[in-house]
C-alpha cells in the first residue's frame, strides 16, 4: 500500500509512457471525451438512417451513454444518500452544513 500524496510507480511510469507516446499534452480524460462526442455525432447519424434497425440504434445509445459516464465520473463528484434520525422540539431548531468544495479550491 502507498502512502497518501506519493505517486503509484507503475502509475507514473504509465503516464510518461503515453505523454512520450501522444505528446506532453495527452490526458485520457480529454482523449476520452473527444471520443464520446464523436460516438454521439455516429450515433445521430444512424439516428437518421431509415435502413438501420432499432436494435443497431439501441446499441449506439447504449455505447455514448456508457462513454459519458465514463467521463462524468471523472469530473463529478459521487453523492451518496444519508438519513437523518431523530426527534427536535419546537423550541429546538439548529442546523449545521457542512460543505466540501470539490473545485480544488
Amino acid at each position: 500500500m502507498s502512502r497518501a500524496g506519493v505517486a503509484n510507480k507503475n502509475k507514473q511510469y504509465l503516464q510518461n509512457r503515453l505523454k512520450k507516446m501522444y505528446g506532453d499534452d495527452f490526458d485520457p480524460i480529454m482523449r476520452s471525451a473527444a471520443h464520446a462526442v464523436k460516438m454521439s455525432s455516429i450515433a445521430e447519424v444512424i439516428d437518421e438512417d431509415e435502413e438501420e434497425t432499432n436494435a443497431v440504434r439501441l446499441m449506439t445509445h447504449k455505447a455514448c451513454v456508457e462513454a459519458w459516464d465514463k467521463i462524468g465520473q471523472y469530473v463529478t463528484p459521487k453523492l451518496k444518500a444519508t438519513e437523518v434520525t431523530g426527534h427536535l422540539s419546537v423550541e429546538e431548531k439548529t442546523v449545521q452544513v457542512n460543505r466540501k468544495n470539490f473545485d480544488g479550491s
